[in-house]
């Protein structure tokens, strides 16, 4: 009785152990930092100021607070809402993704490691203000 309790206690961490690495991977999949360095430009566009390219001084707050970014949660299905406001982020290496106002935290769309289109939510306080401002 003793063994079989131990073999299920065993079993019951495994799998815990294992569901929790795949989380990780599959959310570190989605989110990934970026450098300074490795942005070509960035355009800022909302209501408020149409389609404007960012300042070097924009551009470095931007790179940290998307880095700082927590609270990945992926939209699988793409939904949300039309956005009133985003960012374009367009790399150096011809990569572009987009940081998009949607619902109470924000969306960022890109290609995975594995060059497929991802959705995912993210929570950052100065982009979410950023991109509501923008939306005005």
């Amino acid at each position: 009785m003793l063994k079989k309790s131990l073999l299920v206690g065993v079993v019951v961490l495994l799998l815990s152990f294992f569901l929790g690495i795949c989380t990780y991977v599959k959310t570190s999949n989605l989110h990934r930092s970026i450098k300074v360095e490795d942005i070509s430009s960035i355009t800022l566009w909302g209501g408020y100021c149409g389609y404007k390219e960012a300042t070097q001084e924009e551009l470095g707050k931007i790179v940290n607070w998307f880095n700082s970014a927590s609270g990945i949660r992926e939209n699988e299905g793409f939904a949300g809402e039309t956005p009133g406001s985003g960012i374009i982020l367009n790399e150096k290496n011809g990569e572009t993704f987009s940081i998009i106002r949607s619902g109470k935290d924000f969306e960022v769309q890109r290609n995975d490691r594995s060059g497929k289109k991802r959705s995912y939510w993210a929570i950052q306080k100065e982009l979410k203000t950023l991109l509501n401002e923008l939306a005005q």
